[in-house]
C-alpha cells in the first residue's frame, strides 16, 4: 500500500502542474522509479507528524471554546499537508510534462 502511493505520489502534481493529462500516471510512475522507499518513508513521517498535529489544533481549540474552528483548521490540514508533500517531492524529482513527454 505505501510502496503503491509512492509510487503515484506525483501524479495529481504532475496533471495540475505538468500538464501532463493522461500520462500523469506514466510520469508518476517514471519520476518515483528509483526513490519510491525514500518517497515512502516521507509519507510515512508526514502521516504521523499530520495525526499529532490534527489532535493537538482540534484539543486547543475544542479547550478555548472554538472546537469548530478547530474541527475546520485539523480537517482541511488533512488535504492540504499531504498536497503540499507531492508537490514537493513532483518538483524535487524535476517533473515537468514536457520533458518526459
Amino acid at each position: 500500500g505505501l510502496y503503491a502511493a509512492a509510487a503515484l505520489s506525483v501524479f495529481v502534481p504532475a496533471i495540475v502542474l505538468g500538464d501532463a493529462g493522461f500520462n500523469a500516471i506514466y510520469l508518476s510512475l517514471g519520476l518515483t522509479k528509483e526513490y519510491r522507499w525514500s518517497i515512502a518513508g516521507g509519507l510515512l513521517l508526514t502521516l504521523i507528524s499530520l495525526i499529532f498535529v490534527v489532535f493537538l489544533v482540534d484539543f486547543v481549540f475544542t479547550v478555548v471554546g472554538l472546537g469548530f474552528v478547530g474541527t475546520v483548521l485539523s480537517e482541511s490540514s488533512l488535504i492540504a499537508i499531504p498536497a503540499i508533500f507531492a508537490t514537493h517531492v513532483y518538483a524535487t524529482l524535476g517533473g515537468s510534462a514536457q520533458e518526459h513527454a
